[in-house]
């Protein structure tokens, strides 16, 4: 397989008991794995755990696939938004930490059934962080941002407040695209079968790096929607953003 968005290619291998396994075809490095457990939906749905109980057995699953103690854990969530009690399957993430800001790109995510000691899922992110200093403050983050915002905010619409906290992203053309006027970078591309499917022409592998993740809402852009600017936390340079183009006409 190969990820159009990505410059990554794979081999997507299924085992004949129903095991999928991704590997890396470049690297050859594991990437994640699924299966589906051997029973009925309505034994799935006894399959209940408390928090307690869920994350016993996902330390004790980091500790059987080999994972050490610089995996902490950034993430818990269930299937049943309304009860956790109901709940049977649970998605549990363990990332690298790094200024006390978790690292999306280094990081273990698991799907359990606890009640069975059962992983459905697993996958393994350990994409190069640059681990950069930080040397600018927040106010000069906000700053920045603000400037940035004047360029980009073509709509003219109002601020209403700003919000900065430290985080790790993986660069992006958002900002970059928008400010030079140029389409979103979205593609159509057909496959050989006659699907289509929508890709970036812009590659999205990127450096990943501590930025400043300053957020900007306005009193009148549609839905209530706000812009998000990465602020290379090193070097003061936008480097990405989020919902930087309108989505919605």
């Amino acid at each position: 397989m190969k990820d159009p968005n990505f410059e990554e290619i794979e081999y997507d291998i299924t085992t004949s008991d129903g095991l999928r396994i991704i590997v890396d075809a470049v690297s050859g490095n594991f990437k994640s794995f699924y299966l589906k457990p051997n029973i009925s939906l309505s034994e799935l749905e006894e399959c209940n755990a408390t928090r307690e109980e869920i994350l016993n057995v996902a330390q004790e699953k980091m500790r059987q696939y080999g994972f050490g103690d610089e995996y902490k854990l950034s993430y818990v969530s269930y299937n049943n938004g309304d009860d956790e009690e109901k709940s049977y399957y649970w998605y549990i993430t363990y990332s690298k930490e790094y200024n006390g800001v978790f690292c999306p790109t280094e990081g273990v995510s698991m799907t359990i059934i606890p009640k069975i000691n059962f992983v459905s899922a697993l996958s393994l992110s350990n994409e190069g962080f640059d681990n950069n200093e930080i040397l600018i403050s927040e106010e000069q983050a906000i700053n920045i941002a603000k400037e940035k915002d004047d360029i980009v905010n073509t709509e003219k619409y109002i601020v209403k407040s700003i919000n900065s906290e430290l985080s790790i992203k993986r660069m992006n053309p958002e900002v970059y695209l928008k400010e030079n006027n140029l389409e979103n970078g979205m593609e159509i591309g057909i496959l050989d079968d006659g699907t289509e499917y929508s890709y970036y022409s812009y590659r999205m592998n990127g450096r990943v790096r501590m930025v400043y993740l300053v957020e900007i809402s306005y009193e009148n852009r549609p839905l209530g929607l706000t812009r998000k600017y990465y602020v290379d936390a090193t070097t003061g340079e936008v480097v990405g953003g989020e919902d930087i183009f309108d989505k919605i006409p």
